[in-house]
């Protein structure tokens, strides 16, 4: 175990002896960042009313991540304002995944499971594959909104689906299933085929006539403003703190 490994855990079972799986990071975690691994990090301010809020909050996050792959830490800017300054955080709170030299912002809801969620999906692939039919089930259960691939994971259809997924991971969930799978829960006409599950609903990418033959670059503009509509309920609460979410451009 390495050095700077060597402080992380140390810090983690500090924090931990005061009931708080939240690791208070410092200016080494530029360094240890590089090491590889997965990072849930807040930057705040002490003084910050929004970050006091979110306290118990992240409390309950870094509980409910304990046990997976991702570790939830904090920063306090006032102290080390070079960290402050190359992750590029210009207000209080700041919540970014790390992993390795790439770093997602996010921009929700600031909930427990708005922000379980984000970390769960930067930390698996762009597009995750179900091998069982229960698994969709649970999906269901878990997630009012995601998106899906059926059919064999190549063609145009399927390298825009990707493409755009990799774009849109940090903003929702997208998944991919082979035909067996999906046609115990929605009715197929044609395949490969995209949609969008929500409302208890399944909407399809339309998929126009010859247009998988186009070039790549349609097919990805089309895809890609598709889900940009798509990926919010019909009608969604409009908040101050969720206003960005809705102007991805």
């Amino acid at each position: 175990m390495g050095y700077l490994k060597f402080i992380v855990f140390l810090i983690a079972f500090l924090s931990s002896s005061y009931g708080s799986r939240v690791l208070e990071l410092s200016d080494k975690f530029s360094e240890v960042r590089r090491e590889g691994g997965h990072w849930l990090v807040m930057f705040y301010a002490p003084w910050c009313g929004h970050c006091k809020r979110l306290e118990p909050i992240w409390a309950h996050v870094a509980q409910a991540l304990y046990k997976t792959n991702i570790r939830v830490g904090r920063v306090d800017c006032t102290r080390f304002s070079s960290l402050a300054a190359e992750f590029a955080v210009s207000g209080f709170p700041t919540i970014k995944f790390i992993k390795g030299e790439e770093e997602h912002t996010f921009v929700g809801d600031r909930t427990k499971q708005d922000i379980i969620n984000f970390a769960l999906r930067m930390s698996g692939p762009p597009v995750q594959e179900l091998t069982r039919a229960d698994s969709l089930t649970t999906i269901k259960g878990q997630n009012h909104l995601f998106f899906m691939y059926v059919g064999a994971q190549e063609g145009a259809l399927w390298d825009a689906y990707y493409s755009v997924a990799t774009k849109f991971q940090p903003h929702g969930f997208f998944y991919s299933a082979n035909t067996d799978i999906a046609k115990q829960h929605v009715d197929l006409d044609e395949l490969p085929a995209v949609f969008v599950y929500k409302e208890s609903l399944h909407y399809f990418y339309p998929v126009e006539s010859g247009s998988l033959s186009q070039d790549a670059e349609h097919l990805n503009i089309s895809m890609y403003n598709w889900i940009n509509e798509e990926r919010f309920e019909t009608f969604p609460k409009l908040k101050k703190i969720n206003y960005r979410k809705y102007h991805l451009k």
